[in-house]
């Protein structure tokens, strides 16, 4: 019988697009967690991007499972340092297409999620959805 971890971690890993030469991966629930611990701006729309936030949450939406999974809440300072080392790697020209990728699967998610995170607000949410799409 298979792990049902090592078929998720497959199914998840299936699901990424390489972009200008960036593998995104798919925003998963996991990942989501890990761009909220890091206080990624593709979490608060409101906080703006600089290089350091954005090269972070470029480095958590790229890596494997498998890489992901090394690190534990107490080590956003260590993900950071290593997502400047990775930055070393990627040209500058690669960086836009990347963020409006990932940017496109945030507003996927925002069309249906809560604002914030009441439950009031994601039924008003999906009613006005529903209005705006009927």
């Amino acid at each position: 019988m298979n792990d049902p971890r090592t078929v998720l971690d497959a199914v998840v890993e299936a699901e990424s697009t390489n972009v200008g030469g960036i593998n995104c991966k798919k925003i998963t629930v996991g990942r989501y967690a890990w761009l909220e611990m890091i206080d990624s701006p593709f979490i608060d729309m409101e906080k703006k991007f600089n290089v350091s936030n954005l090269v972070a949450s470029l480095y958590i939406c790229q890596l494997d499972t498998d890489e992901l999974k090394k690190y534990s809440k107490k080590d956003v300072q260590k993900i950071e340092d290593d997502a400047m080392a990775w930055a070393e790697t990627v040209d500058l020209d690669k960086i836009g297409p990347a963020v409006d990728f990932i940017l496109d699967q945030f507003k996927t998610i925002m069309k249906i999620a809560p604002g914030t995170g009441s439950a009031e607000d994601g039924k008003k949410k999906l009613k006005d959805n529903a209005m705006t799409t009927a």
